[in-house]
C-alpha cells in the first residue's frame, strides 16, 4: 500500500505554472512560484514554453468541425425495485428503533443492568469512581499528574494553611 508523499518544489511549481496561466493563483502562491523560478532553470523553461503554447492556443481562430454530430441523449435507467425495497426497509427499521427508545421505561433498562448500577453511597465514593475512570481513560496523564502534584506540594500545603 502506497502512503501519502510530499510533492517536490518542482512538482508544485509545475502545478502553479498552470494555475497562473488560468489566472487562478493566489498572491502568496505567485510569490512562491516567482522565487522558485529565479532559482530553477528547468521550471523557468517549462513556464516560458507553456506560456507560449497557451498564448498560441488562445489567439488561434476556433475551427468548426467538418461533420455535424450530436451526442446521444442520456438514457434514464428505471429504478430497480430492490433499491426501493431496501430504502423502505431501512426507514422502517430506523422508525422501529426510535419507537423502542421512546417507549423504554428507564435509562437503567437501556444499560441492561440494575437500577442501582451507578448510585453511590457518598460523594467521596462518587469522586473516587470518577477519578479511577479518568485514570483508566488517560493512563499517561496519571504520571504527569503525580509529577505535577509532587512539584507543587509545598505551594499547595502553604495555600491550605491560609
Amino acid at each position: 500500500m502506497k502512503g501519502w508523499r510530499r510533492t517536490t518544489p518542482c512538482e508544485r511549481a509545475s502545478q502553479w505554472i498552470s494555475l497562473r496561466l488560468d489566472g487562478e493563483l493566489t498572491e502568496l502562491e505567485q510569490a512562491g512560484l516567482d522565487r522558485h523560478l529565479e532559482r530553477c532553470e528547468h521550471c523557468l523553461a517549462l513556464s516560458r514554453e507553456l506560456a507560449g503554447l497557451t498564448a498560441l492556443l488562445r489567439t488561434a481562430p476556433q475551427e468548426e468541425p467538418l461533420l455535424d454530430f450530436r451526442l446521444p441523449a442520456p438514457r434514464r435507467r428505471p429504478q430497480r425495485i430492490a433499491s426501493r425495497v431496501a430504502f423502505v426497509g431501512s426507514f422502517v427499521a430506523i422508525a422501529a428503533a426510535v419507537v423502542a427508545l421512546v417507549n423504554t421505561s428507564s435509562p437503567a433498562s437501556l444499560l441492561g443492568s440494575s437500577p442501582r448500577a451507578l448510585q453511590f453511597e457518598s460523594q467521596r465514593e462518587q469522586a473516587t469512581f470518577a477519578h479511577n475512570k479518568y485514570l483508566q481513560m488517560e493512563p499517561l496523564r496519571r504520571v504527569a499528574l503525580r509529577q505535577e502534584l509532587a512539584a507543587n506540594a509545598w505551594a499547595n500545603s502553604q495555600r491550605a494553611l491560609r
